[in-house]
């Protein structure tokens, strides 16, 4: 087992998890370009910046469970750099599924 994949992959995991659960505990309120789930859909109102911070923060936290667990698998099967290389993959599919999903429950709102 590489350990160096599991920390890695838990790591961000655990960011995942910490993130979503902030989110999840402590809403941005107001529309702001500081914290909280920012796209022109969301901040085109309140009821969408709400929606979107509520939803993006729940897929977050399920984000960051499936990291961890992916973590556990590549670090069994994978060796040394490639479980990096399978990191950023997943890392940059995992983000533009959840902003496809986030977004796709806007438009459904709109």
């Amino acid at each position: 087992m590489d350990l160096d994949n599991l920390v890695v992959f838990s790591f961000v995991g655990i960011v995942f998890v910490i993130i979503g659960v902030a989110m999840k505990w402590k809403p941005p309120k107001k529309i702001n370009s500081f914290y909280g789930y920012r796209t022109n859909r969301s901040m085109s109102s309140q009821r969408m910046w709400e929606e979107a911070n509520r939803y993006s923060a729940m897929w977050m936290i399920y984000v960051g469970i499936f990291f961890i667990f992916i973590g556990f698998i590549v670090a069994k099967f994978v060796q040394d750099i490639q479980g990096l290389g399978i990191l950023v993959g997943v890392f940059l599919t995992v983000h533009l599924l959840l902003y496809v999903m986030v977004e796709r429950r806007l438009k459904e709102l709109e």
